[in-house]
């Protein structure tokens, strides 16, 4: 019933190492599907759905901490039946997605690119992970941002004097 859940700190502005550094392409090179919180509410909601994706994929599933979410202090919600768990309609080899004793590299490559990956999206798109978070019923622009973005984006719009409700209704 395991899963793995590599949580990568990245420090973008060198505030707490001698680099600067950013781990989306370490985890991009080893085709581990990446989720980027942009709060720290997303931190323990990305964590139990990038654990859940793990073991539902048999992938390690990346997460990453910046500073400038870790280091902040926040309100959450903790109440273990706030969330739920899809497991979408996948069909699996016999003897699952995981690692296999004794198995040949075509056959990991093969299972990575044909299912693993597959799995894993089809997860995200079950789970709603990846959302319309100002959505419009006249779209005519979109912004997409992922974790500290995120917030970078809101607060962008709110000193431009933009809503979140005024930029829907402009599209």
């Amino acid at each position: 019933h395991g899963g793995v859940l590599a949580v990568a700190g990245d420090d973008h502005a060198c505030k707490s190492s001698t680099l600067p550094s950013q781990s989306e392409f370490a985890f991009m090179d080893a085709e581990i599907p990446v989720l980027s919180p942009s709060s720290i509410q997303d931190v323990l909601d990305f964590g139990l759905h990038g654990w859940a994706m793990s073991r539902f994929s048999g992938l390690w599933t990346g997460l990453i901490a910046l500073a400038d979410t870790m280091d902040s202090s926040a309100v959450i919600r903790v109440d273990p039946g706030r969330l739920s768990f899809t497991l979408p309609a996948f069909e699996t080899p016999p003897g699952g997605l995981s690692i296999r004793r004794g198995d040949e590299p075509m056959a990991k490559e093969a299972r990575l690119r044909l299912l693993k990956l597959p799995a894993a999206r089809a997860y995200v798109r079950a789970n709603r992970l990846d959302r319309v978070l100002i959505d419009s019923p006249r779209p005519r622009l979109g912004v997409v941002a992922t974790g500290q973005a995120v917030r970078d984006v809101i607060e962008a719009l709110d000193a431009i004097g933009l809503s979140p409700d005024a930029a829907a209704d402009l599209g």
